[in-house]
């Protein structure tokens, strides 16, 4: 595991409320039937080996988890098929995968479930789809998508290829690797530093007061990143828990992108905005007006063209201000808040600070009561302009819900064929009145695109 994924995996096991479960329902026009999908997901399964491994410890203190295949590797048990619940609507599909969600997954098994929902209003089906973020981040999750999914209805299924021989690694095998990893890691950091103080050596020289000030700046940022905060911003949304509530919403692109280039932002712009908005409404409903609200916010540290699955992102924490009534206002405001959080210079160095925060004993109880002051989590992810299919069935909708990590809720977008899928992932224990809140989220998502 790379640093940041290794700490992810020791917050899930330090504190259950910090469990990093990316969920996915993928609604269809119809029932692939089970057989069928689960030979899609064995091809992606075998073009994607890491669907076949599991996560081990390493053998000493000072390396980072591991994976390694599972030698007890059972398709079925991680492809299953359920009935639909109540009247079989989406929303009731989104009731069962609440708290799937909020139980977590088998660790002794390689950390990903599907389930087939058959049953649904119109001949409709679902798969809800669960996956550790220590796989991948988001954009990683759209490789795999991409993997699994069709761009035709009648794409002939590929051949499967052929298992290589599983076989469980000795302890001084994995020790072995457990060094070439860490000697690897060094040396990569080694790779990035030399250079750098270099470079730093060569500037003071050349201009030392730039230097001073770059460098007072970056000292400045990582600071403000790791600022502990001790509690939410929010008034009303303190409670935290294990629990989970989903919601669902959805928005036009074409019109989403028309009012952000207006104002000369982005869709990720507009998308924050709408969540700011709704929960202006949200404290307004609870007679509260605060100023401001701690929004988490991951930012992507992919070099152009990188289309790994490994984790590359920095989890960007910002105040951001509740109380501006105009909507292209605040747009513009959000524009130049995500804008000054992409240009810290603290992103440069994330690495060590994930490997430090990994390495120090006792850290996760520091990280976790960071995390916890988080309000609200909110993460866009690019998605595919095109239809999709899944073993013949076309998707209908994607509806993407990420791990709250200790936060009031998480809202996740990803754009797919003409919209923007909006995934809630509510904590119970914040915010209570689930259907209150979804109201203020659908009335400012609403509202953002037809009165700015």
């Amino acid at each position: 595991m790379t640093d940041i994924e290794a700490l992810m995996w020791r917050l899930d096991r330090f504190d259950a409320r910090f469990r990093s479960v990316i969920t996915v329902v993928v609604v269809l026009d119809r029932s692939p039937g089970l057989a069928a999908l689960r030979r899609r997901v064995d091809v992606l399964t075998r073009a994607l080996p890491r669907f076949r491994e599991r996560v081990v410890p390493p053998v000493t203190g000072w390396a980072t988890p591991s994976w390694q295949p599972d030698a007890d590797f059972d398709l079925a048990w991680h492809v299953r098929q359920v009935v639909a619940g109540g009247e079989g609507t989406v929303d009731d599909v989104l009731e069962m995968a609440a708290p799937m969600a909020s139980t977590g997954l088998d660790p002794s098994r390689p950390l990903w479930h599907m389930e087939l929902v058959e049953g649904m209003a119109g001949g409709r089906a679902a798969v809800i789809v669960r996956l550790h973020h220590t796989f991948t981040d988001g954009l990683g999750a759209m490789k795999l998508a991409m993997v699994l999914f069709d761009l035709e209805a009648g794409a002939t299924v590929p051949d499967l290829p052929p298992l290589e021989e599983v076989r469980t690694p000795s302890v001084a095998e994995r020790l072995a690797g457990d060094v070439a990893h860490e000697t690897g890691r060094v040396l990569g950091a080694l790779r990035w530093a030399v250079p750098t103080l270099t470079g730093v050596a060569r500037d003071t020289v050349a201009d030392p007061e730039q230097r001073l000030a770059a460098t007072v700046g970056l000292v400045r940022s990582v600071a403000r990143v790791l600022t502990p905060s001790d509690r939410p911003a929010s008034p009303v949304m303190t409670g935290r828990s294990t629990g989970a509530a989903f919601g669902a919403l959805s928005a036009d692109l074409e019109e989403v992108r028309a009012v952000a280039a207006a104002a000369g932002a982005t869709v990720n712009d507009m998308f924050i905005s709408a969540v700011i908005d709704g929960l202006r409404r949200y404290h307004a409903r609870h007679a509260s007006a605060p100023e401001h609200l701690r929004l988490g916010m991951p930012v992507n540290l992919r070099d152009a063209g990188d289309d790994s699955l490994r984790n590359q992102f920095f989890p960007a924490r910002m105040m951001v201000p509740l109380q501006i009534q105009d909507p292209m206002d605040r747009l513009r405001a959000v524009h130049d808040l995500v804008l000054d959080q992409r240009r810290q210079p603290a992103l440069r160095a994330y690495q060590p600070l994930a490997a430090a925060a990994t390495r120090i004993e006792g850290s996760e109880a520091l990280i976790g009561k960071v995390l916890t002051s988080v309000d609200v989590m909110a993460s866009n992810v690019v998605g595919s302009a095109d239809p999709l299919y899944l073993a013949g069935a076309r998707v209908l909708r994607l509806i993407p819900f990420g791990p709250r990590g200790g936060s009031g809720l998480n809202l996740t977008t990803v754009s797919y064929d003409g919209s923007l899928h909006v995934g809630v992932n509510m904590d119970p224990a914040a915010t209570p009145d689930t259907s209150t809140l979804m109201e203020c989220l659908a009335e400012a998502f609403s509202e953002s695109v037809i009165y700015a």
